[in-house]
């Protein structure tokens, strides 16, 4: 039979191991990364499903059309722009369980070089490469600001979300960003945008530690409570044997 003062003991450690989960949960915590995908080609491109288009959709487009090149921006007369949603709480991000701690937003363009585009006669080729520039914005509108005015050439251009995303990403969406095609000299800008990625790596908070059993982060009060539980118990069985 366990002594009383092995139950003091017992709960002594007990006691102190949830007090000092917070100090434990730097170790026991593991970093977690994900990346959440869109695909605006109209076919399945390196083994992602094309985004779908639509008020239920996961993009929209505004005088932009869909093609195996991505979705085309002109800025010829009107221009063009695209914006869609980035939500990573069906990739393992839960708000309530991690924080973020970087965050990046790729997006793949493609610069129609040889090819002009124009609103209701299409487009043909020039039979020469196109020599003009191609500007497009991104604005993160959910951040209230403007990522940058750039030239677009085909490849794949990366904007770094800190601090910003840091607020706007804690519930898990990064909502409403927006392509747009931009006149330069009153020249016009057509361009595909192809794709674009959210690459997040986010960690548990401070402090929490995940039950094995579970899965699930039990609070420092549910552990003094086992202790004093187990106090208890100690006590009982000290009186229980006196008499």
């Amino acid at each position: 039979m366990m002594k009383f003062s092995t139950f003091v003991k017992t709960a002594a450690i007990t006691l102190s191991l949830s007090s000092a989960s917070a100090v434990m949960a730097g170790p026991i915590a593991s970093d977690f990364s994900l990346t959440d995908t869109l695909n605006f080609r109209s076919v399945t491109h390196n083994g992602v499903a094309p985004a779908s288009r639509g008020l239920s959709g996961d993009f929209q487009t505004v005088g932009g059309r869909r093609s195996t090149n991505g979705v085309l921006l002109n800025s010829f007369g009107i221009d063009d722009f695209m914006t869609w949603d980035h939500d990573i709480r069906d990739n393992g991000y839960n708000s309530s369980l991690h924080k973020i701690d970087s965050a990046t937003l790729n997006i793949t363009f493609m610069d129609d070089e040889g090819e002009v585009c124009i609103p209701f006669l299409g487009c043909r080729s020039t039979g020469r490469d196109d020599l003009l520039g191609e500007q497009a914005i991104v604005d993160l509108l959910g951040f209230s600001g403007t990522m940058g005015f750039f030239e677009v050439d085909t490849g794949s251009y990366d904007f770094n979300l800190l601090p910003l995303a840091l607020a706007d990403l804690a519930d898990g969406v990064l909502d409403f960003i927006q392509v747009a095609s931009d006149d330069i000299l009153a020249l016009p800008s057509d361009f595909y945008v192809q794709g674009a990625s959210l690459d997040v790596g986010y960690s548990l908070r401070a402090g929490d530690v995940i039950d094995p059993v579970t899965g699930t982060v039990p609070e420092p009060g549910s552990l003094a409570l086992m202790a004093l539980g187990l106090l208890g118990l100690g006590s009982l069985k000290q009186r229980k044997a006196r008499i």
